[in-house]
């Protein structure tokens, strides 16, 4: 058995200020299925697809803090 799928990452930002930085992300991640070939009353796994999302604001005050 053979399980191929395509995995990506798309990401945008802009810097709204000197000080302030917005972005946002889209990934997609693939877990290949498996098999046991000692143990053949276990069926195969299928392959997972993950979607994950992240939407996030990174700000600092000059030089002593930062917080994202």
């Amino acid at each position: 058995m053979t399980w191929t799928k395509l995995t990506w990452r798309a990401a945008l930002d802009h810097k709204f200020s000197d000080d302030v930085l917005g972005y946002v992300s889209y990934n997609r991640g693939f877990k290949s299925g498996s098999f046991n070939p000692f143990t053949w009353t276990n069926p195969p796994t299928n392959p997972e697809v993950l979607d994950a999302y992240e939407l996030g604001l990174k700000t600092g005050c000059g030089l002593r803090c930062h917080a994202n």
